[in-house]
Order: C-alpha cells, then sequence, then structure tokens
C-alpha cells in the first residue's frame, strides 16, 4: 500500500514535516553583481523551505552576509550547505546553533487607533518594550525588536485593534563567541 502522508507536486518540498526542524545558516561572500542571485537559484533549485532571509552588509566593505533560516531535514541541511560552499563568492557557510545564536528581528506595525485606544495600544507596546515611531488621530506604528517569538507575541496582543499593515525584517544573526577562545 502507498504512502500518502506526503504527497509530490512539482516545485513542492516533500520533506515529511515530522523529520524537518529549524536550522540557521550563516553565509558570507563577496559582494559582487550576481551574488546574492546565485545563492537564492541554489535555495529554490533544492526548493528550500526558507522561513525568513536576511541581506547585509558584513564587517568588511567587500562582503556581504547572508543569514537563512530554513526548516529542513538534517541530510537536506547538510546537502544545501554543500552546495552554497561549492559557489565560487561565497567564503563561508556555517550552521548556527540555537544556542550559539543571538538572534533578533524588527518589526513595524501600523496599528489602527482611535482617541479611546490609543492609551492601550501604547500600553500593550510598553509592555513589549516597542518605541513610537508615528502617531496620526487614525493611527500609531510602533517598532518592535527582539526575538521572533517576541515580536509574534507582541503583535498578536495588537491583533484586536485592527493592524493596518506590517514590515517584518527577518532574524539578524551573529554567532556567540565561544568562551574557550
Amino acid at each position: 500500500m502507498k504512502d500518502t502522508s506526503v504527497m509530490e507536486r512539482a516545485g513542492h518540498s516533500v520533506i515529511n514535516p515530522d523529520a524537518a526542524q529549524t536550522y540557521t545558516l550563516m553565509t558570507v561572500a563577496g559582494d559582487r553583481p550576481g551574488t546574492v542571485d546565485r545563492i537564492i537559484n541554489i535555495l529554490r533549485r533544492r526548493r528550500a523551505n526558507m522561513q525568513t532571509m536576511t541581506i547585509a552588509r558584513d564587517a568588511q566593505a567587500d562582503q556581504i552576509r547572508v543569514t537563512i533560516t530554513v526548516n529542513d531535514t538534517e541530510v537536506g541541511k547538510a546537502y544545501l550547505i554543500e552546495q552554497l560552499r561549492k559557489i565560487v563568492d561565497v567564503q563561508s557557510v556555517e550552521e548556527i546553533s540555537a544556542t550559539q545564536a543571538v538572534s533578533r528581528e524588527l518589526a513595524l506595525v501600523n496599528v489602527a487607533s482611535t482617541a479611546e485606544t490609543t492609551r492601550d495600544i501604547l500600553e500593550v507596546g510598553n509592555l513589549f518594550g516597542a518605541h513610537t515611531v508615528d502617531i496620526t488621530p487614525d493611527s500609531i506604528v510602533l517598532e518592535i525588536t527582539g526575538s521572533s517569538d517576541k515580536v509574534s507575541a507582541c503583535i498578536e496582543q495588537l491583533q484586536p485593534f485592527g493592524i493596518r499593515e506590517i514590515a517584518r525584517s527577518g532574524q539578524v544573526t551573529l554567532a556567540r563567541e565561544s568562551e574557550a577562545e
């Protein structure tokens, strides 16, 4: 009898959800035209289930840092790392474990407000350490930074007021320095 718990469809990952885990990959590459395209093409061809991807200049001016959070199996993750390392401009790819990672996310949240709800919205924001970016008579824009869970929890608490728009940065990660160094 054929197992139908995982259905194959063109363009979709066939990873068994029970076998997948979330991994953070830190890629440092040369800042040249086409480098990011090549990285994205590897992810696309592998049908990687990306959760977040952030791209920024590295400490060295001629390098970029690409932080990728993927949901994949151990074997799939290892193959993805191997493929990324084959890209000419890629200088390093390393997996950052949850205990090693220092991760933050930024979100700008535009919340509908009235004279009656403004104070309550600001209190929810203060509870999560959010900064008020803009206040108009009918909306408030809050800046929330922290772990992805903290950002999601704040957004969930703001839902009853009516969220007009959300812009999330995706996870930005650095590896902790080991104490042995």
